[in-house]
């Protein structure tokens, strides 16, 4: 019988068989944890340290799709394939479980093509998995297993989770999985909060990731139309309509199929009519999306502030805001130094002079209220109305506040869907609870301690 270092032979659907990796035992055997050739006990200690940490994550794998495995086909890269049970890969695996007959085998991550896997229960809904480079920004080559959702003649859909399972059902399951939805191929899939969806097109080398969809994240469909819709603008006509149905990853089919990049005018989009609104004035561009704006506050002669923030609508009328910033405070107290200094006596009447100083704060805001999207065809009026609550906070001034807030915006229409806004608002705020020396230091004819009634300036954009 032969050794375990040697080369084990995975028998596939061809004449010869193929020698494809080591058997997974000769790779944590405790005969390949010495070097009799090592000259010192460094490098001994350096060779075995590095040993033991490969088997370790050898052997992590392989317990970790021994419970994970599927009915399917390997596809190899120099063209050979095999049925058998194996071993659904993690994100990163870098080798996969193989069993065909009585023998089980690692194959290695860089020598398959693709797998197909189903459960045996639902034989008809098969996954196909491939270990496929990404494009990111920070790492040249960063490669991860996928599952492939969608393909059409000119671009593909892959989605990506940290692991993966199918149920009996045939359901695919992500992650952690917390939902479910139907995805694009008529399949159920269970997915975790968010997970990535990645594009390539035909010629391409790397996915590019166009969104984090069906999950937590509140923007996420609006996120996936800007980005597939910047991704594709080699086909206009398709993502003018992509954005006019407000289409999400839901119909992540529809659309690599539909794409036809560089379509020439005769060449019409075969997808059913968008269904009018029923006011044509007003508009759901800015439904479920989110707008990230810079704001100042001015209340003159007093305090100022500078915030950064988030608005969005999770219907048509309703929004949901909040904002945190800087803010330059101006407040009064009584100037007792007088007194102490024996100037005068205090007596029921005396009257302290009022003196002012300034103080830098933290500032945070939350709001809620209604709005009315208009379009405008060439622009977008957004007036709205909204009750906020805030707080400033600092060592010498602290103050909670409530109060409506009018707002005005003008959105300008950008490429891909995305706008500029500006808006202008007037807010009247009433101050809830200060510290002690807030609450004894309002005097007639000043009362106010922060930008509580001003004016409001706005510069926002939605991607």
């Amino acid at each position: 019988m032969k050794s375990n270092s040697t080369l084990s032979k995975l028998h596939f659907h061809s004449n010869k068989p193929v020698a494809i990796e080591k058997d997974f035992r000769s790779i944590v055997h405790p005969s390949n944890c010495t070097n009799k050739g090592t000259r010192s006990t460094i490098v001994t200690g350096c060779f075995l340290a590095a040993l033991i940490l490969s088997g370790c994550r050898s052997y992590k794998e392989y317990y970790t799709q021994e419970r994970n495995l599927y009915n399917g086909t390997v596809f190899l890269k120099n063209g050979k394939k095999g049925k058998g049970r194996i071993g659904f890969p993690n994100a990163e695996s870098s080798t996969v479980l193989f069993q065909a007959a009585r023998s089980r085998r690692q194959i290695k991550t860089e020598d398959i093509r693709r797998l197909e896997l189903y459960h045996p229960s639902a034989p008809d809904k098969v996954r196909t998995v491939q270990y496929m480079p990404i494009k990111y920004f920070w790492s040249k080559n960063k490669k991860l297993w996928v599952v492939r959702e969608a393909t059409g003649k000119y671009v593909s859909a892959y989605i990506g989770a940290s692991g993966y399972k199918i149920n009996s059902k045939g359901t695919l399951l992500l992650g952690s999985p917390s939902q479910q939805m139907i995805n694009a191929n008529g399949i159920v899939t269970t997915i975790p909060p968010s997970f990535p969806v990645y594009m390539i097109k035909k010629g391409e080398e790397k996915l590019s990731q166009v969104g984090l969809v069906e999950g937590k994240i509140i923007n996420e469909s609006g996120n996936f139309r800007g980005v597939v819709s910047r991704y594709l603008k080699d086909d206009p006509q398709l993502t003018e309509y992509i954005r006019k149905a407000r289409w999400g990853y839901e119909h992540v089919e529809d659309i690599v199929k539909a794409y036809v990049p560089n379509r020439s005018p005769r060449q019409k989009l075969n997808l059913p009519p968008i269904p009018p609104l029923s006011n044509k004035l007003m508009t759901d561009d800015f439904t479920k999306d989110l707008i990230l704006y810079l704001e100042s506050a001015i209340s003159p002669g007093h305090s100022s502030t500078i915030a950064i923030g988030i608005r969005y609508s999770c219907y048509r009328n309703i929004l949901l805001g909040g904002s945190v910033g800087y803010a330059s405070v101006k407040y009064g107290f009584e100037d007792m130094s007088g007194y102490f200094n024996g100037e005068y006596q205090i007596t029921p009447d005396t009257k302290y002079p009022l003196m002012f100083k300034r103080e830098s704060s933290a500032t945070f805001n939350f709001y809620g209220g209604l709005q009315l999207p208009m379009d405008l065809h060439s622009f977008y009026l957004i007036p709205s109305a909204s009750f906020n609550l805030g707080a400033y906070g600092g060592s010498k001034y602290s103050a909670f506040y409530l109060g409506p807030l009018i707002m005005s915006d003008i959105g300008f229409k950008l490429a891909y869907g995305s706008s500029l806004l500006v808006g202008l608002g007037f807010g009247y705020m009433s101050p809830l609870v200060g510290n002690a020396t807030r609450l004894e230091g309002t005097f007639p004819g000043y009362n106010q301690y922060a930008p509580f009634n001003a004016m409001f300036l706005r510069i926002g954009y939605k991607y």
